[in-house]
């Protein structure tokens, strides 16, 4: 059982390696809408839950992923100073977003929906070992 769930781990490391480019590509490229990024952060943020949690089921690990993103979103309604400095940062900007919109909240949805019904079908059709 824990090398199934070693397996599972780095499987969605990888993933969160590739989906970290993309994302990161999807902001370079002027034509590709902002909510695409958003949608790919959201899918990361699964893919992270997934690697650290590889024991639970995937709607808990949905559950877990969207509470992360909507709780990163709606703190960007807080405007201490030090947070907002941590903001200005590049990372801090890639990692906490900077001002607070709807339309993210309904991007995040929209890419933990994706990334969970991804791994469904591959890990209930044995394409990644399930728990």
């Amino acid at each position: 059982m824990k090398h199934t769930h070693m397996k599972l781990r780095m499987i969605y490391l990888a993933a969160t390696a590739l989906v970290v480019v993309a994302g990161l590509l999807s902001r370079r490229c002027g034509w590709i809408p902002a909510c695409v990024g958003d949608g790919l952060w959201a899918v990361m943020m699964f893919c992270l839950w997934r690697a650290a949690a590889a024991g639970w089921k995937l709607s808990r690990v949905a559950v877990a992923a969207l509470i992360t993103c909507y709780a990163v979103e709606l703190s960007q309604l807080i405007t201490w100073p030090w947070l907002c400095a941590v903001r200005s940062t590049v990372v801090g900007h890639l990692v906490l977003g900077q001002g607070f919109l709807v339309s993210d909240m309904v991007a995040y949805t929209a890419g933990v929906a994706v990334a969970y019904v991804v791994a469904l079908m591959c890990e209930h059709r044995g394409k990644f070992p399930s728990r």
